[in-house]
């Protein structure tokens, strides 16, 4: 079904702990089941899956590939669990920006799910949904509208009409005839999903407020500021109370209300929020660059554009040029810490020390960054507080810059 992204478990309380357990039961497997067992795909398949988490994308893939591999030998090529295994690793190539990659074993799971479950099967629309999202990133609307139509209709039938999974699927539907401009068609799916989040999750959940901000962004978009302004502010409320003021999509409303304001005239008004926006999405970046991988810290660059609000603004010169200097601050900054790791790596007593450096800023950060559907579990606070205590263990002859990329909170 559409992917929702979930509150990190109490597993994820250590990098290294879970990786070396991971590992470890992956070998015990292979050991004692042989290579091939169904115990020790599952062992493999969790190895990956773990490596997918904390966005080490280039230990996954060939992982998912040796569970696709195992899969088909063992069940066959045609069996749904090789369609799922091909759907994981499809999922994987989309994240990674390899489109090309994802599309033709996105296709190739489908046919499977529609070939081999029943016709209103919710895992075909999961395929159909998956697939759709792939063409809409990629532009290609036309391919994207009737694959989220029939995985809507199957959510409609199989689970009813207000299954969470049903929200996702008029949300997906309607933020692509918002993309489209089609805002007409857009804004009732979008209520619809509102209506039905709002029931099942409460009114003050991340899912809720991810559909408020969109629905307020639609009105704006048609220049109805008089309905946007109450629906932004809402979301921006929930996002920063469950996510805190350092988070994405509390950085995106802000800017959606930033320019709102502009649109009406409120200058003074639209250039705080401009510069609050500015102080968020800088310390989003010194987190990105801190703990990313490489084709990570590049997508999300992709993603945004820092100087656009205050490019706008009348007045803003000074905020402009502030904004320039700070975000090359950071990204030389960064430079500078990859350097400095590197060069403490070479000694041997120290290569321990970065790659536990390494997994936990990369932690740090997945958790800083997450996007949950409820607020941040216990076991996940917990986690947050001992990888930020953790600090205060690096021996002092350690490179400090080497620890100062990461905002620690």
């Amino acid at each position: 079904m559409p992917r929702r992204n979930h509150s990190t478990s109490k597993l994820w309380k250590s990098t290294k702990r879970c990786r070396k357990l991971f590992q470890q039961a992956l070998e015990t497997r292979k050991k004692e089941l042989g290579p091939e067992h169904p115990d020790t795909v599952t062992s493999l398949h969790n190895l990956a899956t773990f490596y997918y988490k904390i966005g080490d994308y280039r230990k996954a893939e060939p992982l998912f590939h040796q569970v696709l591999e195992i899969t088909k030998k063992e069940l066959g090529p045609d069996h749904p669990d090789t369609a799922n295994s091909l759907n994981n690793l499809a999922e994987l190539y989309q994240l990674m920006g390899d489109y090309a990659k994802a599309e033709p074993i996105y296709q190739q799971a489908l046919q499977i799910r529609k070939k081999k479950l029943p016709p209103d099967h919710p895992d075909t629309a999961a395929g159909l949904n998956n697939l759709a999202s792939l063409y809409q990133a990629k532009g290609d609307y036309a391919k994207a509208e009737p694959l989220y139509q029939q995985a809507l209709e199957i959510c409609k039938k199989a689970l009813g009409p207000e299954h969470t999974y049903t929200a996702s699927s008029l949300s997906n539907l309607a933020g692509l005839y918002d993309e489209m401009g089609a805002y007409a068609k857009a804004e009732p799916l979008y209520q619809q999903a509102l209506e039905i989040d709002q029931k099942v999750f409460g009114p003050e959940s991340p899912s809720t407020a991810e559909i408020l901000n969109n629905l307020g962004f639609l009105y704006a978009h048609t220049g109805d500021y008089a309905k946007a302004e109450p629906l932004l502010r809402q979301a921006l409320q929930i996002f920063t109370k469950v996510f805190g003021p350092e988070h994405p999509d509390t950085a995106t409303t802000l800017e959606t209300l930033a320019f709102l304001k502009l649109e009406i005239g409120q200058i003074h008004e639209a250039k705080s929020l401009a510069q609050l926006n500015a102080k968020t999405r800088l310390a989003i970046l010194s987190k990105i660059l801190s703990f990313a991988s490489e084709q990570q810290r590049l997508a999300y660059e992709n993603k945004i554009n820092p100087y656009r609000l205050f490019a706008v603004l009348n007045g803003s010169e000074v905020d402009l040029a502030d904004a320039v200097l700070r975000y090359k601050g950071v990204v030389l900054d960064s430079l500078i810490e990859d350097r400095l790791v590197a060069e403490a790596s070479k000694e041997s007593q120290d290569r321990d020390l970065v790659g536990r450096l390494t997994a936990d800023k990369r932690q740090l950060g997945q958790l800083q960054l997450q996007t949950p559907t409820t607020p941040l579990t216990k076991g996940s606070r917990t986690s947050r507080k001992k990888l930020t205590k953790s600090r205060a263990s690096w021996p002092s002859t350690f490179p400090v810059s080497a620890v100062q990329g990461v905002l620690w909170v």
